[in-house]
């Protein structure tokens, strides 16, 4: 469980997380270094050659066109696809609860979070770390954003990454709705347009030009976990197309798949008290500005929603999930589970 998910070269992968380290109880856990790949062609799992540097969970992967970058703290691992081993890249600075997202298929972009341990600094809030697969370097001085924050969310459209909301990682300022809009191939940094609630836990996710940032939790007002937000990368705006998008439930640490290059997923998160949580998901169509709600896979719905969040691969017009994010260790019954999601494409 709490594997990392991304895709590469067309399949999906999990990578690292918790097995039992006391079978049959399975009363301890301990970190894995293993990847395993989604065979579509058979329906199964099988393992990689490539194992991680190290042992780790927890995993936030952002997939490219000719690489995968994991964030562990404290550090990134780097892999370049079959055939190549994974590389440790220390981070500017060990940080939790940061946004990520990729970028044009080429830079991994990882900003804000709160720095670990607390110093109270306000170095992880604020700095930004960009990885570029074409070149294979890192940069952690061009970009930061505007103001410290943590429990973010990023999501990239062409060659242009926004990272929005959040909670002040000062711990003054609460909740937050601002925006930062970084053009990786400028190397600029502005101020975008604001959130329409101000909340933080959200996902986010692109495609095409538009990054959709959704979900999230702002105490006591339950309400501004229905909300989402799209942003149109090419007129630089927040668009309001569909009046009536919402999530289809209040959702909170949100994660978030594409499938067909056009096709966002937000789920399953966890509900709050109330409402609960759900089984369904929710869907973002890029093409047409729309959301859909309540797409259930398979009879009853998918179990692994109600209990934690999941972490989401794509590949083809499919995306796939894997238990992730457990609270406790009484999950550690559906451990094992995959389940899938796939879309028309139409």
């Amino acid at each position: 469980m709490n594997a990392g998910g991304f895709t590469f070269g067309g399949a999906a992968y999990f990578a690292g997380g918790q097995h039992c380290a006391d079978l049959p109880n399975c009363t301890q856990t301990a970190d894995s270094d293993t990847v395993e790949r989604f065979d579509a062609a058979a329906g199964t799992w099988r393992s990689a050659a490539e194992k991680l540097p190290a042992p780790a969970a927890y995993l936030s992967c952002v997939s490219l066109d000719a690489a995968v970058v994991c964030a562990a703290p404290p550090s990134y691992f780097v892999w370049r696809g079959p055939g190549t081993p994974w590389r440790a890249v220390k981070q500017s600075i060990h940080r939790i609860e940061f946004g990520f997202a990729p970028v044009g298929g080429r830079w991994a972009v990882f900003a804000g979070g709160e720095a670990q341990p607390d110093d109270h600094s306000k170095a992880a809030g604020e700095r930004v770390d960009v990885y570029d697969a074409a070149t294979g370097a890192w940069d952690s001085g061009t970009f930061a954003l505007s103001s410290a924050k943590k429990k973010l969310a990023c999501g990239g459209a062409g060659g242009v990454a926004l990272c929005g909301g959040g909670f002040d990682a000062s711990g003054h300022g609460g909740y937050m709705d601002t925006v930062d809009v970084f053009n990786l191939t400028a190397g600029t940094r502005t101020a975008g347009p604001k959130l329409r609630s101000k909340r933080m836990f959200l996902g986010g996710g692109g495609a095409a030009h538009t990054v959709v940032i959704a979900g999230g939790l702002n105490a006591p007002d339950k309400a501004a976990g229905f909300d989402v937000d799209v942003y149109d990368a090419r007129a630089g705006t927040m668009q309001r197309a569909n009046v009536t998008t919402t999530c289809g439930a209040h959702r909170y640490f949100l994660t978030s798949a594409t499938a067909a290059d056009r096709w966002i997923f937000f789920g399953p998160g966890m509900g709050g008290k109330g409402p609960p949580a759900t089984l369904d998901i929710d869907m973002y169509d890029t093409a047409t500005d729309f959301m859909y709600h309540g797409g259930a896979a398979g009879p009853g719905g998918m179990p692994l929603m109600t209990a934690m969040f999941a972490n989401g691969a794509a590949a083809g017009n499919c995306t796939y999930w894997a238990n992730g994010g457990a609270r406790a260790l009484n999950y550690h019954a559906v451990a094992n589970q995959a389940q899938a999601y796939c879309v028309s494409g139409c």
